[in-house]
């Protein structure tokens, strides 16, 4: 928990986050969800991203902590808000890792088809537990080029496709024309398009990462709001780009959910092992993927603990300032879905992305109802000038807010329905939880209260 985290590194691990399998992998969905039309669903998602960061970009630099949009939460709107928000931002995490670490085994099995998977699924768990064990400069450091394989693949992506579709003489069934082939724009409607914007936010998760590491930046107060900004920008341009160009070169109809549109393009451009480099690219944001979802979940716990939350050990430090216990907590995720891709095979990838995407979801509302409450209070209180402002306030705000429960109800009526069947149980469960939680510690300090009382009652008699 020590503040060396700088600009350059924050950004890279942010994107590094957000630039996972969502994009090489999720897109299909999404492309055959929307149709063409999918360049305007990750542009809207963009939109509510760049809401979303203006709020939080403000709240951070006011408060550079581990724990974040918790903390604010529990500060500024309710200590039950916070203890929602940070187990399910928790919980969100904990199952992504799991869901990453065994993907990572499925790619490891095009170059090693014999070897178990579960032997891979031990192997970068522990290099990956190492890693985040160590300091958070080792983490960074993986983090960081992690995500340079990754950006360096999507840039030359973007080179390559500009070049193949107007440095050469491109094919007659490539090109804009595929915007309006096949159905026109908008061959599934509007709803198509809305649907789809949910799919687009899973690519975007991730980048809220910069918030939990606020707490151990230098110069937040800087850094941080660089960083959002890069981020955004630089996340929107790739997302956009990279989309419009895939359908250019491949009629949106011939993009498959079970194979990555990257792949795709590659073996129609007769690039010489495609699969294997694509393969390669895919582990690496895997890996990445699940080295920055161990380290949020793992402040995360930390947190819980420092607010007594969560049992005292939770919040014990290394030498070298790493909770290490609350690491140790935070790698269940990684058993939990072994178990679950042995008894869902087929399934497991889309319910475990379900149940991961309300804890996300959920922390992202609240980030905007935790915005309204603390400029409300911050103003009110008399506070310094905020160094970052949101535009717009309270109006973006409320905008932000409104279109994220929108899509979040959406989901009611699509295959991800399992997001809220999973997540209105477990807001239920963890509201239980703490109200238990309280009344406990209310008598706790009664019986603390009485006992003190009692002892200096005697005290007097012997007195």
């Amino acid at each position: 928990m020590k503040r060396n985290l700088k600009t350059s590194q924050l950004t890279m691990i942010s994107m590094g986050c957000a630039i996972g399998t969502g994009l090489f992998l999720g897109s299909g969905l999404a492309i055959q969800t929307a149709g063409p039309s999918v360049l305007v669903s990750y542009a809207l998602g963009a939109f509510v991203v760049l809401l979303l960061m203006g709020c939080l970009a403000e709240m951070t630099v006011a408060h550079p902590t581990s724990g974040s949009f918790g903390t604010i939460s529990e500060k500024y709107v309710h200590p039950l808000a916070g203890f929602l928000v940070r187990y399910s931002y928790w919980i969100a995490n904990v199952l992504a890792v799991g869901v990453e670490v065994s993907a990572i085994a499925v790619y490891m099995k095009y170059w090693f088809p014999s070897v178990p998977g579960i032997v891979w699924i031990l192997v970068f768990a522990t290099i990956l537990i190492y890693v985040n064990a160590t300091s958070v400069n080792t983490f960074a450091t993986f983090e960081y080029w992690f995500s340079m394989i990754k950006i360096s693949a999507i840039v030359g992506f973007i080179l390559l496709g500009s070049y193949v579709l107007y440095g050469t003489d491109a094919r007659p069934n490539m090109g804009t024309g595929n915007f309006v082939n096949d159905g026109g724009f908008l061959p599934f409607g509007w709803w198509g398009m809305w649907v789809a914007v949910f799919i687009s936010l899973f690519s975007f998760l991730g980048t809220e990462m910069i918030a939990v590491t606020a707490g151990e930046a230098k110069e937040p107060d800087i850094a941080v709001p660089k960083a959002l900004k890069a981020t955004v920008f630089r996340l929107t341009t790739f997302y956009v780009l990279t989309i419009g160009i895939m359908l250019m070169i491949v009629p949106w109809k011939s993009a498959q959910v079970d194979k990555s549109p990257f792949v795709k393009v590659m073996e129609i451009l007769n690039i010489p092992a495609a699969s294997g480099i694509m393969n390669f690219i895919i582990l690496t944001a895997a890996l990445s993927a699940m080295n920055s979802q161990l380290y949020a979940s793992t402040r995360m716990m930390f947190s819980l603990s420092q607010s007594k939350y969560a049992p005292a050990f939770l919040g014990r430090l290394s030498k070298k300032g790493v909770p290490l216990w609350a690491l140790a907590v935070s790698t269940l995720g990684i058993f939990l879905a072994a178990a679950v891709n042995g008894l869902l095979p087929s399934s497991s990838y889309a319910f475990m992305m379900g149940i991961s995407m309300f804890g996300a979801m959920f922390t992202w509302l609240m980030i905007f109802v935790s915005h309204l409450y603390f400029r409300k209070k911050w103003e009110k209180s008399g506070g310094r000038k905020l160094p970052v402002r949101m535009l717009g306030f309270p109006y973006f705000t409320i905008l932000g807010a409104i279109l994220l429960l929108g899509l979040m109800i959406t989901t009611w009526f699509t295959d991800f329905k399992i997001m809220l069947q999973f997540g209105i149980p477990w807001l239920a469960f963890l509201s239980i939880a703490y109200f238990i939680s309280k009344k406990r510690k209310v008598n706790h300090h009664f019986a603390e209260d009485m006992a003190n009382s009692s002892l200096k009652e005697e005290l007097k008699e012997l007195r």
